[in-house]
């Protein structure tokens, strides 16, 4: 039998990323233990050396993996929104690429499948999905101050409607339809200064 070198570091992050790949592909529910075991090419004794059980290993990759994907691919993007024009685009390439780690619809399809049926993922997810609408309302509130987007509008609010939108878009994967492009850019033409 061919003894394996100790690497913990690199034995947690490559669990990690095949409990995420194959919740993203399959499900939650669908991931099972020896899956991830199999595509992480780790042992089950590895896998239960850093996570005490499936929803253990769950909500780290949650809040872990997950998280620094929508902190790349949307929150810090999001952050450095300087005009409507920049906000319309950011919200457009985020939405691009669907078959490439993505992030927001990793986030809505999990959440459809565990909120509500266990308490620490759904915290973790909860969090991500209420960190998402704080980011685009301070944006928006920025454009209002800055004069990009009109004074009378509700940043939380708009943040709400904005979130749901794009989780729809994301759920629906693929490449986006030039009439939900045309729909997006139209509903944010509305928040605009006149």
């Amino acid at each position: 039998m061919k003894k394996r070198k100790k690497q913990p570091k690199q034995t947690r992050a490559a669990i990690l990323e095949a409990a995420g790949k194959l919740i993203a592909e399959r499900g939650y529910e669908a991931a099972g233990i020896a899956l991830v075991v199999e595509r992480a090419d780790v042992t089950k004794g590895a896998l239960f050396h850093h996570f005490r059980d499936k929803a253990s290993m769950g909500e780290a990759w949650i809040r872990e993996l997950l998280g620094e994907v929508l902190e790349n691919r949307w929150l810090l993007p999001l952050e450095q929104v300087a005009s409507l024009q920049e906000l319309k685009k950011r919200c457009a390439e985020g939405l691009q690429n669907m078959s490439e780690a993505h992030g927001l619809r990793d986030l809505a399809v999990t959440s459809a499948e565990l909120l509500g049926r266990d308490e620490q993922m759904g915290a973790a997810l909860a969090g991500h999905w209420q960190i998402l609408e704080e980011t685009i309302s301070q944006a928006l509130a920025r454009g209002q101050k800055e004069g990009w987007i009109h004074p009378t509008i509700r940043p939380q609010n708009e943040a709400s409607f904005l979130v749901s939108m794009l989780c729809g878009a994301a759920v629906m994967g693929g490449e986006l339809s030039p009439s939900l492009v045309a729909a997006l850019d139209g509903y944010l033409d509305t928040l605009r200064i006149q």
